[in-house]
């Protein structure tokens, strides 16, 4: 145990206000008392961009770095040397016990945690994924709780607003008066089919599989759909906006033919592009098949 002036060099800002607190007041003590398993993690921990904290004795002081800063909101810098509890009161209910465990001995990791923040003064929910690693002390019973962390918060609630339009636009797709595909890429992957293009095509198994009879070194994949979608590629350019065609599959199922038309779904950053099909179904064909349930048609899992 001893002082070490350059503890808190190149760690930042928070560096800087470690530097500069009188950790005599805390129940870390003075610097010159602190054991070398924390002066270690300090320096890891200062000199990372990941956002990390320590929790440190009974009371599991708190000390962090410059990119765990913004996640404490409104209560940074006053949370620094204060107990994890009296800076996070809100989260005791669910952290709490996952951190009785580090100090048991038992590491904690966690992809997705859910919580209520009152970081800002007023209540958020927050999404982090983070890991709680056991800090021996020399007896060997845990001192310490170690913690790299990332806030997942915009993601989870990107993603949720993006499964929630999807199935908004699938419940239209399903009220439409005819049969309704989407396809997905260059190789025409289902990605979604409604009951009535279930009624017209027979059910089977589509999701994931490709609408294209492609022929390669004597193998051929299968079609599983209609048959006359046209070989559309990544740009714009090499498919029209609509086409219109009767696919002889489902010439083969109903009658009168239904009238189908092809949309290009312009390729993003987020979506390969791909291609929308509808067409109106056969009279009497849909309201006589029996319906595969109350899913709403049948959405990629993995897209929905």
């Amino acid at each position: 145990m001893m002082s070490n002036p350059s503890l808190f060099a190149g760690g930042g800002v928070m560096g800087a206000l470690m530097r500069d607190r009188d950790w005599s007041t805390t129940s870390l003590g003075p610097r010159e008392h602190w054991p070398h398993s924390l002066i270690v993690l300090m320096r890891v921990m200062l000199s990372s961009r990941q956002p990390m904290f320590i929790a440190w004795g009974a009371d599991r002081t708190l000390v962090y770095n410059d990119s765990y800063a913004p996640m404490l909101g409104a209560r940074h810098p006053a949370a620094l040397g204060r107990p994890f509890f009296e800076t996070w009161p809100e989260v005791r209910d669910e952290v709490g016990s996952p951190m009785n465990r580090v100090f048991a001995g038992d590491p904690v990791h966690m992809d997705d945690l859910q919580l209520t923040l009152h970081r800002n003064g007023y209540p958020e929910e927050a999404h982090f994924a983070f890991s709680y690693t056991p800090v021996p002390g020399e007896d060997g019973s845990v001192i310490g709780l170690f913690c790299a962390c990332t806030e997942t918060t915009r993601q989870v609630l990107t993603e949720r607003k993006a499964a929630s339009e999807r199935q908004r636009q699938q419940a239209l797709l399903q009220q439409m008066p005819g049969f309704v595909a989407v396809l997905r890429g260059r190789e025409h992957v289902l990605e979604y089919v409604n009951d009535a293009y279930i009624a017209v095509a027979g059910e089977r198994d589509y999701l994931g599989r490709t609408v294209i009879r492609r022929h390669r070194a004597g193998a051929s994949t299968r079609t599983t759909t209609p048959d006359a979608c046209p070989d559309v590629g990544p740009r714009p350019t090499a498919f029209p906006p609509t086409h219109t065609a009767v696919p002889s599959q489902a010439r083969r199922l109903a009658a009168p033919e239904p009238s189908c038309s092809y949309v290009f779904l312009t390729e993003t950053a987020r979506y390969r592009g791909g291609v929308f099909v509808m067409a109106r179904s056969a009279p009497g064909r849909v309201a006589n098949s029996p319906s595969p349930g109350p899913s709403g048609g049948r959405p990629n899992a993995a897209s929905a």
